[in-house]
């Protein structure tokens, strides 16, 4: 699609296509297809290949326990790639019953105490050069994050028992330096995008501290308590942006700059996300009444416009009541079909309007589900 504006345009490149991403630049464009780690100009010339299987079912570029499996340099002329080789993992067959003539399909399972996959990390240049990172596999089995900024490749690994991260710096020479460690008794919960850096070096992780998953910069909390954080959307220079909940059915927009803290950039109830880059905002909303989310840009701390989604509503509408349940405040959503007849027979709950208040909302039992009362509203079978 180009910026300038017109119609969006197929490229000329190998099927199947997955996980396509742009370089930084904005002159070329990886992809995986069938495992093989692929480039293409943005005008669909120069398609070639940039890390090929070397084995029967070795991959490139696919995330075996990260949410990606490469990573863009910031000047667009190399990458930062995962190699996964599950050969040493065992098979499981899995057998149709009701097709007792068919050979079952096999697949890899890597079962708790037996072997994984070799999971390895690859500096690959546009001009063919390529550079292993080193570090203790061995100790540190899984790779669970990785990147490239200002000051270099970097990249997550956990133990096996999955109580330690460590975040290590990546030299052109593909030596390793360890950042900082993470370690807990239990297991260390990883967010997306975190361990990570900003522009100046800082270390910007997370920690879990009388009951509140803050976000930290150089190992000191910067979220409020109550403040949950669930991921990092992106950092630019100094600024952080990211999710977080204080209500557990809600995820909220935030960011997080030096001098001026944390603040939430969204205000609506809902399911909120986004990206920023270079001043501009683009942030989007999820609810049940907005089929296919709403996007919104923004510029200077004011609504530029919105990005049209072309979602088809669906046939079925759904009305959905937010309920908070016993002295443990769990929460829960039950959805049902509007405009139906409540049953009698009452008993209490607490429900969360949009508001956020609280307040008793008598529920009925009839036909295996729960009915509001004073409402046409039926609820889903609990």
């Amino acid at each position: 699609m180009h910026l300038e504006g017109g119609p969006a345009q197929q490229l000329p490149t190998e099927r199947p296509v997955a996980d396509p991403r742009p370089d930084p630049t904005g002159r070329r464009i990886a992809y995986v297809s069938a495992g093989v780690l692929r480039v293409v100009d943005v005008d669909g010339m120069g398609d070639r290949t940039i890390a090929a299987p070397d084995g029967p079912e070795v991959t490139y570029g696919v995330g075996e326990l990260s949410d990606r499996g490469f990573w863009w340099a910031p000047d667009g002329i190399g990458l930062l790639v995962l190699r996964v080789d599950p050969a040493g993992v065992e098979q499981r067959y899995l057998a149709d019953l009701a097709e007792p003539t068919q050979v079952p399909p096999t697949v890899r399972y890597a079962a708790a105490g037996k072997a994984n996959a070799e999971v390895t990390l690859w500096m690959l240049g546009l001009g063919g050069s390529r550079t292993q990172v080193r570090w203790d596999r061995h100790a540190f089995e899984y790779v669970v994050a990785g990147g490239w900024d200002s000051h270099g490749p970097y990249a997550a690994v956990q133990s096996r028992n999955q109580r330690t991260v460590r975040f290590l710096g990546v030299e052109p020479s593909g030596r390793t330096t360890v950042l900082s460690e993470q370690r807990d008794d239990c297991w260390v919960q990883l967010i997306p995008q975190l361990p990570a850096r900003t522009a100046s070096g800082a270390l910007v992780g997370h920690a879990d501290l009388r009951g509140t998953r803050h976000l930290t910069v150089d190992g000191v909390a910067v979220t409020p308590a109550g403040v949950q954080v669930r991921s990092v959307l992106g950092i630019e220079d100094e600024t952080v942006l990211f999710t977080a909940s204080e209500e557990p059915i809600e995820t909220h927009l935030w960011s997080y700059q030096p001098g001026k803290g944390a603040r939430r950039l969204s205000t609506e109830p809902g399911l909120h996300s986004g990206v920023g880059r270079g001043g501009t905002l683009v942030r989007v909303a999820r609810r049940l009444d907005l089929p296919g989310g709403r996007a919104t840009v923004v510029r200077d701390g004011k609504a530029a416009g919105q990005i049209t989604s072309l979602v088809e509503r669906p046939a079925l509408e759904l009305h959905a009541t937010s309920l908070v349940l016993g002295p443990s405040e769990l929460r829960a959503v039950l959805s049902g079909r509007p405009g139906t007849e409540p049953a009698s027979g009452c008993r209490s709950c607490s429900t969360r309007t949009a508001a956020g208040a609280i307040s008793g909302s008598p529920l009925s039992w009839s036909g295996g589900r729960w009915w509001r009362s004073g409402s046409r509203s039926g609820v889903s079978r609990c």
